[in-house]
């Protein structure tokens, strides 16, 4: 054997082991992505709250409610976890299973009126309690309003009674002020959000509204929902996030 041939048989060798250890990565990159697929796949399983029927109905009963809105010039924001869902999912976070909207206390009696109508129109069930309002679209599922005023350029949540005027809680109540009193400019404006391939009203502010809201890490840290059957406050898990860029969401 020559020279020529040694050189040649070496390099050949050493070009196999290469390309084995090439194609052991691109194996072990292959696999790590059908199980991190599967994985994901079945960790959202366990936390999805609504069917894909359920989850239909919600968004369409908010798409109506969005039209009503804006044929009387009513102004309404998402919030809270709704928000949070559009910017970092473009809709519903996935264990998530309600539509939360903020409105004016003072256009109250004409939200009343309109929200009657809506039940007459649509069938809707409509619920009025001193907190909030709710639009059922069945037992299990709803629309929360909360009211809310701008006294002094801070927002506070207002509850109501008979006098139908803005009651604020006593400031013990960490419960009902723990969301509010933040600065009036981070909703007085409003722009589109695309939310499960509708166009809904939040904040413009709506970054600055929800490190209010979660912190400065909120498109990065995932929690459970802090409450359970919306009425027991249970101590939050941290999970995985997984969604999509969020830039297309918006917009501006």
């Amino acid at each position: 054997m020559n020279q020529e041939q040694i050189h040649f048989y070496q390099f050949f060798f050493f070009f196999t082991i290469i390309m084995k250890f090439f194609i052991l990565i691109l194996l072990f990159i292959l696999f790590y992505l059908i199980y991190r697929s599967y994985s994901l796949e079945h960790y959202f399983d366990a936390h999805i709250k609504l069917t894909p029927q359920k989850k239909k109905e919600l968004v369409q009963c908010m798409n109506l409610f969005n039209n009503l809105c804006n044929e009387n010039n009513l102004y309404y924001i998402i919030s809270f976890g709704t928000l949070l869902g559009s910017v970092r999912h473009k809709g519903l976070i996935p264990w998530d299973d309600d539509i939360d909207l903020i409105m004016y206390f003072d256009d109250i009696d004409i939200i009343k009126k309109l929200l009657n109508d809506f039940s007459n129109k649509y069938g809707y069930k409509i619920f009025h309690e001193w907190k909030l309002s709710r639009i059922y679209i069945d037992d299990e599922i709803f629309i929360d309003i909360f009211y809310v005023q701008n006294q002094n350029n801070n927002v506070v949540r207002c509850s109501y009674n008979d006098n139908k005027s803005c009651i604020v809680l006593d400031k013990d109540q960490e419960w009902w002020h723990k969301w509010f009193n933040f600065p009036y400019e981070y909703i007085k404006d409003r722009q589109l959000f695309e939310f499960e391939g509708y166009q809904f009203y939040g904040p413009k502010e709506w970054s600055k509204l929800l490190s209010f809201w979660y912190g400065p890490t909120y498109m990065t840290e995932c929690k459970t929902h802090y409450l359970k059957n919306h009425n027991e406050i249970i101590e939050q898990e941290n999970i995985k996030c997984y969604y999509e860029d969020n830039n297309a969401s918006i917009n501006k």
